[in-house]
């Protein structure tokens, strides 16, 4: 046991342990000092006795769980203190940070699913929409929010990706399935049908009373009492309609001239089609046509196509000068 007042030799030092705190002046070969039951450590320091250790530098009292030393604003002391702010440490010595710049996380930043930012938006400049409604249509960029529409004018769409050409440069699309180029506003042009034109030859042609004869869908093969060696076949496959019979004398009492296309395989069964004109009894000079949309055929290419002229008078029908009708 050491006597208080005394000098003891620890490790290479000597140390004097006394009941109060030294002061003042001292000389630079002074032993340390140990003040008894204060805990508290001098040296002499260029010529005076200074504190180097105890309460009023480094505490000697315990610190709480977690807790940091944190020199002082002055710099003439340490203090234990809890982290605070947008983190807090643990007597693990593991840091939690749930805010940034006093602003607390959204779940999504830790829970690293998309589905946790339930509500709000996002802003353009990190990956949102700047909306929290819901697009529809395509989206436009924009700088504060995206917007979305469907696509209007000559493209439309509704709803889904597929667009619809309606129109180009401002006018619709033409209905025919064929176009043959564009006009001087860049808009196109739809194809005009075709006019076959049926000839009789001479320029006359008449149907005996209470006869059936054919003609040619074209050509100046006149009437012939044989369908067969009236039938024609076209390369390519259409639409006809528009028929008109013009004759060139009236047609006599006791029943009309009835002209009617027909088609079917070639020296096989023709069909009648609706497309037809009747010409009445007693009819006079002119032209009579069949124009209605309904009475139009499809044509299939390589079938064989005929005129079919019924004269239900018992005399000798008009003269038949023409027959025409549009392909296309």
């Amino acid at each position: 046991m050491s006597i208080a007042g005394s000098a003891q030799v620890v490790g290479n030092y000597a140390v004097l342990y006394v009941f109060t705190a030294p002061s003042g002046t001292c000389a630079s070969t002074a032993l340390q000092e140990d003040v008894i039951g204060a805990g508290t450590i001098y040296t002499c320091q260029s010529g005076t006795w200074g504190q180097v250790s105890g309460s009023s530098v480094v505490p000697n009292t315990p610190p709480s769980a977690g807790q940091l030393l944190v020199g002082n604003a002055g710099g003439t002391a340490y203090a234990p203190v809890s982290l605070s702010g947008d983190c807090t440490l643990a007597s693990t010595g593991a840091i939690t940070c749930t805010k940034t710049s006093g602003s607390s996380f959204a779940t999504v930043a830790t829970s690293g699913s998309a589905s946790d930012l339930g509500s709000g938006t996002l802003a353009v400049a990190r990956g949102g929409t700047g909306t929290s409604s819901t697009l529809t249509g395509l989206v436009r960029g924009n700088a504060s929010a995206m917007t979305a529409a469907e696509l209007s004018g000559d493209v439309t769409t509704s709803g889904s990706n597929a667009a619809t050409v309606v129109k180009v440069n401002g006018a619709a699309v033409p209905t025919s399935a064929i176009t043959v180029g564009t006009n001087a506003s860049q808009q196109l042009v739809a194809y005009t049908p075709l006019t076959m034109l049926v000839t009789t030859g001479s320029g006359t042609a008449t149907v005996a009373g209470s006869t059936t004869s054919f003609l040619i869908p074209f050509g100046g093969y006149g009437l012939g009492a044989a369908e067969v060696t009236r039938e024609v076949a076209l390369p390519v496959s259409g639409t006809i309609g528009n028929l008109t019979v013009c004759i060139s004398t009236a047609q006599p009492t006791g029943g009309g001239l009835t002209i009617t296309y027909r088609m079917g395989p070639y020296n096989g069964t023709m069909v009648s089609q609706a497309l037809s004109v009747a010409i009445a009894t007693s009819a006079g000079i002119g032209c009579y046509q069949d124009t209605t949309a309904a009475h139009a055929f499809a044509y299939t290419a390589g079938q064989a196509l005929s005129i079919q002229a019924v004269n239900a008078s018992g005399s000798t029908s008009a003269n038949i000068s023409s027959i025409s009708a549009t392909f296309q």
